[in-house]
């Protein structure tokens, strides 16, 4: 049955599979990190990257079960056994076609995975990602975790897409003002937040922008207590 043909070639990969894809999967980690900025990342990103890392994981362990653990079982069994005959047998056609499909088949692979990381790296957050990257960037108790220039880049942006119209990402802007510095931005963007809330109604939002604004009022940002 192909089913079970199939799940017998993996069953005999799976060695090579346990010896190779930690390694791999770190790399592929670490790259695809270095790649998409964290201001790119979508939510769906740590499935995208396990998935481009899982199928080179299984083309490696083809390669490595095929180059390197078949010819070291057939060398011991060389080994093991008295020798019968000195011919050398040579490669088929066949054979070398196969070799060459599957080299194919990786640069594929390759090819995919490299496309789908470009890809990400390349679209932007949605703007209420953005909003909440922002956020935690000029709001975390923790100074480490603070940057308030990147903060406003990022408000900025996820106000822009949505053309100023949404109160709590305003609201987000104008803390991000506060944490860079930008006491004045701060103040007329809280200012323009509370607009927004007693326009749509969001007695909540007025409040809290309300509170917010005097803080930036007294030049001071506001920073989440710490947890």
């Amino acid at each position: 049955m192909p089913l079970w043909s199939g799940i017998q070639k993996i069953g005999m990969l799976s060695y090579s599979i346990y010896l190779i894809h930690e390694p791999l999967l770190n790399t592929y980690i670490l790259v695809g990190n270095w790649l998409i900025p964290a201001q790119y990342r979508q939510d769906y990103m740590p499935f995208l990257i396990v998935l481009v890392t899982w199928l080179p994981v299984f083309l490696i362990a083809l390669f490595w079960h095929q180059l390197i653990e078949l010819p070291a079982i057939a060398i011991g069994k060389r080994l093991s056994e008295k020798p019968v005959s000195h011919r050398v047998a040579k490669p088929t056609a066949s054979g070398i076609f196969a070799r060459h499909r599957w080299m194919m088949f990786g640069a594929f692979i390759l090819l995919l995975s490299g496309t789908l990381l470009i890809g990400a790296k390349l679209t932007p957050l949605s703007p209420e990602s953005s909003n909440n990257l922002a956020w935690s960037l000029a709001t975390n108790f923790d100074p480490k975790s603070r940057d308030g220039v990147r903060a406003v880049k990022l408000a900025e942006d996820a106000c822009q897409r949505t053309s100023f119209e949404k109160t709590m990402l305003v609201g987000t802007l104008a803390a991000a003002y506060a944490e860079a510095g930008r006491f004045e931005n701060a103040v007329a963007t809280a200012q323009m937040a509370c607009a927004l809330a007693v326009t749509h109604g969001e007695t909540n939002l007025l409040s809290r922008n309300q509170e917010l604004l005097q803080l930036y009022q007294n030049r001071q940002p506001y920073h989440e207590p710490a947890r």
